[in-house]
């Protein structure tokens, strides 16, 4: 499953597999995909390699819905083990601005920076709940993003 934000003219394709699957033989680790696209020539891709611990994933979902819902009362940084991404989390704005760091042959101090609020926060947060399973395919707002193509089925996520 991927979900795909359309932010003023960019597009945000996010995908987080595997969650849930840890076994005695696995670690608990998500693979991450995030892609920053526009037709202004923007072309982002994370490494292939990004990984997120399942706890970070519960994290991000716990703390952008504080976003959402007004609960965060100061400005917070959600970042991960893997330091190619973070979300810098705004609550008199109600966003939180998803910073890609940059590779050049190893990671950079350089980064995109997107801002994602209001109904792309909502659809975020949506998103993050069908991953960790507090929502179903099957729950009326997961369908709806569905056909509206929010988010993605491939079928083979």
């Amino acid at each position: 499953m991927w979900l795909r934000l359309n932010v003023c003219g960019i597009f945000l394709y996010f995908q987080i597999k595997d969650y849930g699957k840890s076994s005695r033989y696995s670690d608990g680790f998500c693979r991450v995909t995030i892609r920053i696209q526009s037709d202004q020539n923007i072309d982002i891709c994370s490494n292939p390699g990004l990984v997120f611990e399942e706890f970070e994933v519960d994290c991000l979902c716990e703390r952008l819905e504080c976003v959402l819902n007004g609960q965060l009362k100061k400005n917070e940084i959600v970042s991960f083990s893997e330091p190619e991404a973070e979300f810098y989390l705004n609550p008199e704005n109600r966003e939180a601005k998803l910073r890609l760091y940059l590779w050049c042959g190893t990671i950079t101090d350089n980064y995109f920076s997107l801002a994602i609020s209001g109904e792309n926060l909502k659809y975020f947060v949506t998103y993050l709940k069908l991953i960790t399973r507090k929502l179903s395919k099957k729950d009326e707002i997961i369908t709806d993003l569905l056909s509206k193509e929010i988010i993605l089925d491939y079928g083979n996520d």
